[in-house]
């Protein structure tokens, strides 16, 4: 916006309490005018010059939370923190701890076979198999998971009991590092 202030303009949304959520791309560099703009419900801030690899990570962050509140009525602290706001139990070292009961070697058997399975969407049935972990023991993986946003999770009705269906997300694969340090 040449001649123009991102931050008006988003003084000028908030005002008006429009629903619109705001990417600044700016020059302004200084705490005093990234602090006005996150005050102002700025959802991300890229000063330029970026590498286009970063506005890319904005973008993509964006659409995994449009798509959490969409996919999500109620939610639960744990899942908030892990998903919304990318929160874990992080050591000083940068690693962070599993939920109780789950393990790094078990962790990492279950996302090679996930991996390697070369499927788009498959079953806690059909990992446990390929794996030989029990079922309730994958199911427990799959939804820790799903719940740091690697896999995506639904429920699919038929005859019988609903199965729960996962899509393995690459592209947040990154997610799982401090877990696995």
């Amino acid at each position: 916006m040449p001649d123009e202030n991102g931050l008006t303009l988003l003084t000028y949304i908030r005002e008006h309490h429009y629903k619109i959520d705001a990417i600044l791309i700016t020059a302004a560099s200084d705490a005093d005018k990234i602090q006005t703009a996150m005050r102002y419900g700025a959802i991300d801030y890229l000063i330029k010059p970026f590498e286009f690899e970063r506005f890319k990570q904005s973008l993509l962050q964006y659409k995994h939370k449009h798509q959490f509140f969409n996919e999500n009525q109620n939610f639960d602290q744990s899942t908030l923190d892990s998903r919304l706001f990318n929160k874990s139990e992080k050591k000083s070292d940068g690693t962070a701890t599993l939920p109780k009961g789950l393990t790094k070697g078990t962790l990492q058997a279950i996302i090679d076979k996930v991996n390697h399975s070369g499927k788009q969407t498959f079953s806690t049935d059909e990992i446990a198999e390929i794996a030989d972990v029990s079922r309730v023991s994958v199911r427990k993986y799959l939804k820790f998971l799903a719940d740091i946003n690697v896999l995506e999770e639904s429920l699919t009705y038929g005859i019988g009991r609903p199965v729960y269906q996962y899509k393995f997300r690459q592209d947040n694969l990154h997610y799982l590092t401090p877990y696995l340090n």
